[in-house]
């Protein structure tokens, strides 16, 4: 199924089967590495994973990265069609990140 940018914009901002902030730290891409996490806003909508830059307030925003060292609770997804791309995600909590994998297996 493909979808344009005006059907994605509308999906990623109606109501989501979850939600919730997660660090997030992309695969290196070309010349370009990111060797921290950035926490985001993550909403799961059916099988579409969407993300929001977050200010310190808790407003979406395109301003705030945070350096992780250490990552007690993460996960990893990564796409059949990219398989070597593996993505880092992080959260407060063991159980949080257990909802979070959960409701990604159900999607």
């Amino acid at each position: 199924m493909r979808f344009n940018d005006k059907e994605l914009v509308h999906l990623s901002l109606g109501q989501s089967d979850m939600e919730g902030v997660l660090n997030h730290k992309r695969p290196p891409s070309g010349n370009f590495s990111q060797y921290g996490y950035k926490e985001r806003l993550f909403k799961l909508r059916c099988n579409l994973l969407f993300y929001f830059r977050i200010s310190e307030i808790g407003q979406i925003d395109d301003k705030q990265y945070e350096v992780c060292t250490g990552v007690p609770f993460a996960f990893s997804i990564t796409f059949g069609d990219e398989p070597e791309r593996k993505h880092l995600f992080s959260g407060r909590s063991e159980t949080y990140i257990y909802e979070w994998v959960n409701a990604l297996r159900r999607s």
